[in-house]
């Protein structure tokens, strides 16, 4: 009972994300419009076109983090989100950026992000070179 009660979670679950994920493509693909008529045909200022620029990579995230979700049998990588935080604050650097200190402290997050996904990479290794080790002897 409880097993058929999950798969029709999933299962709804999954279709509302593909709804999401449809709304995405379309907000997509208007953002592409605008884009290039600021590029081509209006000519508009380069913070202009930078923030339309920005605000489609974070539709086409949301939309990836859902096909990953989806493709990964329901959950997402923990180095996967690390990867989101650090694409997003780059992208409001890139966007808003504001005093030297807080460029120092974007850079000191991002420092810290890559940090804990390389310790993530390596503990991932040694326990699975470390139980490979356990079972094989």
């Amino acid at each position: 009972m409880l097993v058929n009660g999950n798969k029709w979670l999933h299962r709804f679950v999954d279709s509302l994300l593909i709804i999401l994920g449809l709304m995405l493509m379309g907000v997509m693909m208007k953002q592409i419009i605008e884009i290039g008529q600021e590029v081509f045909w209006i000519k508009g200022e380069f913070d202009v076109v930078i923030d339309k620029v920005l605000s489609f990579f974070l539709c086409f995230e949301f939309f990836t983090m859902i096909l990953r979700y989806i493709q990964e049998d329901h959950h997402i990588p923990l180095r996967y989100l690390i990867y989101i935080c650090i694409t997003a604050i780059l992208r409001q650097e890139i966007g808003h950026h504001t005093t030297a200190l807080n460029t120092l402290l974007v850079s000191l997050s991002i420092l810290l992000l890559v940090i804990t996904l390389a310790l993530i990479q390596w503990m991932t290794h040694k326990f699975q070179t470390s139980s490979e080790d356990h079972y094989s002897g």
